[in-house]
């Protein structure tokens, strides 16, 4: 799926399809904030008035490039996961033993449905503190980029978050998906805090 061109991609989220979806446009926001902060990186690196700055930049654009492809590869999970789910509730149930069998089958699945989005708060979670490098030290003529950064950062998270929640929700509590929730809260809530900070300065 990452491997459509832009436009084929946003076609397809645009098709009367369920895959590619929110999931996966979530994720590729946060791969695009990643881009944008590798490249306010690259843009300060060996630049002159910026050589005390040189190290962190070069660190901050070969993290943010590994978060893009990181991000990049869970949106293309996150659809697969959402197939699997699909996939769950098409299995056969004409008799007890392939009712549990099916049962099971989509109670794995939509646990791993919601395990991809906790992964994509993991990996945003690091992202908004090198964009937070990127706007504070970064080159200045990059700082619009880098706060795009940060608004496309927080998109992902609140999509992620609300991916993880929903697949949750249809699930019975047990510790394991109790055990989800409460890092996925706890991330969320770190990032929309810091995100916000960033988007709104106080002046």
């Amino acid at each position: 799926m990452t491997d459509l061109s832009v436009k084929q991609f946003v076609a397809a989220v645009a098709e009367n399809t369920a895959v590619p979806g929110g999931g996966s446009a979530a994720a590729l926001s946060g791969a695009l904030a990643a881009a944008l902060a590798a490249m306010v990186g690259g843009l300060t690196a060996n630049k002159k008035g910026y050589e005390d700055k040189q190290a962190a930049m070069h660190a901050l654009a070969e993290q943010a490039e590994r978060l893009a492809r990181e991000l990049t590869d869970l949106a293309d999970a996150d659809a697969d996961a959402y197939a699997a789910v699909m996939m769950a509730f098409a299995l056969p149930k004409a008799s007890e033993e392939e009712m549990g069998a099916r049962q099971t089958a989509i109670h794995e699945a939509t646990l791993n449905a919601a395990r991809v989005p906790l992964n994509v708060l993991r990996k945003t979670r690091p992202l908004v503190d090198w964009l937070a490098l990127a706007l504070s030290d970064g080159n200045r003529n990059s700082y619009t980029d880098a706060l795009v950064g940060v608004g496309l950062a927080l998109a992902c998270a609140q999509g992620a978050f609300a991916n993880v929640m929903v697949n949750l929700n249809s699930l019975p509590t047990q510790a394991q998906t109790l055990k989800v929730e409460v890092e996925a809260r706890m991330l969320m809530n770190e990032i929309e805090h810091l995100a916000q900070e960033l988007l709104h300065p106080q002046t």
